[in-house]
């Protein structure tokens, strides 16, 4: 069964471009492969909609590799971040949108635990949420994880579930 993932900002500060950027300087900081491919996807008007950028440790090695979905402004803004469940960690009043979309994160756990450290350190008003769990990751909750043992499945030891 997929796990995916999401990193949730305040909406209307969601840049595609800064997205992408941060996106490459974190994953150079954690050791990360970043491998873009001409792969835009564009919408009726012609105008871009979606790109894939593919983040692993060891070329070609099973497990250890996501696919992040990169969408325009466009997309990611027609849609307010509306869980089934409250999720802890987020500034109330504050509407959310979700991006960066990581389709599975099992098998990828070590990577997304180095990647997410380094883009929160970058971005700490963004926040990383599992889908299903109860709490959006923010930077003071992986310094805490970081403190301690890596353990495989780190994002509920910083949610707390």
């Amino acid at each position: 069964m997929a796990c995916p993932a999401w990193f949730l900002a305040e909406k209307g500060t969601y840049s595609a471009e800064r997205f992408l950027a941060d996106l490459a300087v974190s994953a150079f900081y954690a050791d990360v492969c970043y491998w873009y491919e001409d792969g835009k996807h564009f919408d009726k008007d012609d105008e871009f909609s979606l790109v894939t950028v593919n983040l692993y440790i060891e070329y070609q090695k099973p497990g250890d590799r996501i696919v992040v979905y990169v969408e325009s402004e466009k997309r990611v803004m027609q849609n307010t971040f509306e869980p089934e469940q409250p999720v802890r960690g987020l500034v109330p009043g504050v509407e959310y949108c979700r991006f960066g979309r990581i389709g599975n994160i099992q098998g990828s756990e070590r990577l997304l635990y180095n990647l997410v450290y380094e883009y929160l350190k970058r971005r700490p008003e963004h926040r990383f949420w599992v889908e299903g769990t109860g709490r959006a990751i923010g930077w003071e909750d992986m310094q805490r994880v970081r403190e301690r043992p890596y353990v495989p499945d780190w994002w509920k030891e910083a949610t707390g579930e």
